[in-house]
This record gives structure tokens, sequence and C-alpha cells, in this order.
């Protein structure tokens, strides 16, 4: 996804390939955070949403609902709770934190933003 987000931000300004203009020149020229920063800011946005809510709605039960069958063979599908704790590993935060924290609404919104901004601070 990133690959085709800065394939269209070079072509929007006019960068051409021979001009070898580097990603990070590319996200500091046009002031645009990756679109895998946006999508996680936005997961973690939910999660904490989630979390604040009753255990008895649908979309909190959802988190742990467990579906039973079969797949087919192959790389087993990665599911939203992997991938939301794959952004919790990276925050090096743990589930059970996360039920505490985002009770704190201004707490968690500053949590996400400073975990999901840090592609402004990576050279």
């Amino acid at each position: 996804m990133d690959g085709f987000d800065s394939r269209s931000l070079r072509r929007i300004m006019g960068i051409r390939w021979q001009q070898r203009v580097s990603n990070e020149e590319l996200r500091r020229r046009t002031k645009q955070p990756p679109v895998t920063s946006l999508l996680k800011k936005k997961r973690l946005r939910w999660l904490g949403h989630a979390m604040r809510m009753e255990e008895s709605r649908i979309a909190r039960q959802a988190m742990t609902w467990a579906v039973g069958g079969k797949r087919k063979p192959g790389r087993p599908k990665t599911t939203w709770l992997q991938t939301i704790n794959r952004d919790l590993a990276d925050m090096q935060i743990s589930m059970e934190d996360v039920k505490e924290l985002a009770q704190n609404r201004a707490e968690w919104r500053n949590l996400v933003s400073a975990s999901c901004d840090d592609w402004r601070k990576k050279k």
C-alpha cells in the first residue's frame, strides 16, 4: 500500500523516476504520512472506542468471537485481532493495559497519535 501511495504522490508532484527522490524526501516535501500509519491510527482509535463499550455490545463481543470451521490450505489469513496485537506490540502495550488506558479518552487519543506520528521522527 505504501508503494502505491508513494507512486501516486510522485505522479501528483510531477517527480519522474529519473530524478531519484527517496521516499523520505517525498514525505518531507508533501507532508503526508504513509498510508500504513494512517490505517494503524484508525485501527487503534476504533480499538479504544470498542474497549469503552459495554460487554453486551455486538462490536465488543465480535473482538473475541471465535469462528468455527476450516479454512483452505495455505497461509492462514491474518485476523483483525492479530493485526491489533501486532500494532500493540509495536507500542509495547498489552491488551490488558489497553482496557485501562482506553477508558480515558484523551489519554488514549494522545497515546495513539504519538505512536502513529513517529514517521516524522524517522530518517
